[in-house]
């Protein structure tokens, strides 16, 4: 696997994991815990880069993993 499939799933990744400090900054800012689109948008993103990612590694666990949230990631965009 090369540098940049690794760039790609380490993005990914690091697009995963900022939903939760980007949920609470805006939590924060506007003094009341909700999950704004934005959330959302990072999730699906990250989770598409990271099923990309485990796909091209013939890793079905975490495939799997990630391919179960995009129901609601999309849902909750609608």
């Amino acid at each position: 696997v090369g540098w940049f499939l690794h760039s790609l799933g380490f993005i990914g990744m690091a697009l995963f994991a900022s939903r939760f400090w980007i949920q609470w900054w805006v939590a924060e800012r506007n003094k009341k815990s909700m999950l704004s689109p934005l959330f959302w948008w990072i999730s699906l993103s990250g989770s598409t880069l990271c099923i990309f990612y485990f796909w091209k590694l013939n890793d079905l666990v975490n495939l799997i993993s990630y391919s179960t949230g995009l129901i609601p990631y999309l849902r909750n965009l609608m």
